[in-house]
């Protein structure tokens, strides 16, 4: 080889070490970037998820709180903002928390577009990744959204959505056993019939109460069964109060009587609830007159 051939393949060598250095360099450099990117996705989603805990959801709103709540959510805006913009990147896929923390915030903030669309990743990702958990929770809350929202078939959505979870529940995928299966399934009826009692009254909301009771009257240790049937018989009792609906055990009651096997079904406490709450108050407003009266003479008030 004359000296040009060998000055020829020496920039040949020299060419393919460079090439392959700047190949590493480059994987080294989206390594590097990657790791930037999602230790700045985790720190966004803490703070969003400190942001969410600080605001004041409760009944009573003071000019205070509404103050500190504006500026919580202009902060968690911004900062569920800035987090589309990183998980937009190559490489970048947030997981079931991350999506439902995101999911929360641009839903707080009045985001619903951006929110329906992290709350269809986060019961997507669940779903892929076999994290059965994370599935049921992920559906209870787009059902929630959904129940919120009320945007064309959203009711239609958020029932199915609530569907699917009982149904999963109760297919006991963890194998956790069928009364934690019955248990958990019995507070989902009871949590879409407070929904529904906003949505449609109780006329959508009172077979979902009654299949709580027996859902939970499958339970098979005793103790348990009567736990849970306690309850919900006071979480039903204060959905009565609270929302003014003083129909509402009364209906149950009639719906669980009206379909084998009835109240008999129920332990005696229970049935006796039920029982009272269909025994009809005398205009007077007494049970019973006193003993030295006549059948035909109205009680009369103690």
């Amino acid at each position: 080889m004359g000296l040009g051939d060998w000055i020829a393949l020496a920039a040949a060598i020299f060419a393919g070490i460079s090439g392959a250095a700047a190949v590493i360099a480059y994987r080294l450099q989206r390594r590097t970037q990657a790791t930037s990117d999602e230790t700045q996705l985790n720190d966004l989603v803490e703070k969003m998820e400190k942001a969410l805990g600080s605001l004041d959801t409760g009944r009573t709103m003071t000019l205070k709180t509404f103050a500190a709540n504006n500026v919580a959510l202009v902060s968690l805006r911004g900062q569920a903002l800035e987090a589309t913009k990183v998980i937009g990147r190559p490489g970048i896929e947030p997981d079931w928390f991350q999506n439902m923390i995101l999911a929360y915030a641009f839903s707080q903030t009045w985001d619903l577009a951006n929110a329906n669309r992290f709350w269809d990743r986060a019961v997507t990702v669940a779903e892929a990744s076999s994290n059965h958990p994370a599935y049921l929770n992920s559906l209870l809350a787009r059902a929630q959204f959904y129940y919120n929202r009320g945007l064309g078939n959203d009711w239609d959505r958020a029932r199915q959505d609530f569907k699917t979870a009982g149904d999963a529940l109760l297919e006991d995928r963890d194998r956790q056993g069928h009364d934690l299966a019955a248990h958990q399934a019995a507070m989902l009826y009871l949590q879409q019939a407070g929904f529904e009692l906003d949505a449609e009254g109780e006329t959508a909301a009172v077979p979902l109460v009654a299949d709580a009771f027996r859902t939970a009257n499958t339970i098979g240790a005793q103790w348990r069964r009567r736990t849970v049937l306690k309850a919900i018989e006071d979480l039903v009792q204060e959905l009565q109060q609270s929302l003014g609906r003083p129909g509402l055990v009364r209906q149950v009651a009639a719906e669980l009587s009206g379909t084998a096997p009835g109240l008999t079904a129920f332990p005696e406490d229970v049935a006796a609830m039920f029982a009272s709450a269909l025994t009809p108050v005398p205009p007077d407003g007494t049970l019973f007159g006193s003993a030295d009266q006549s059948a035909d003479e109205p009680g009369t008030g103690s």
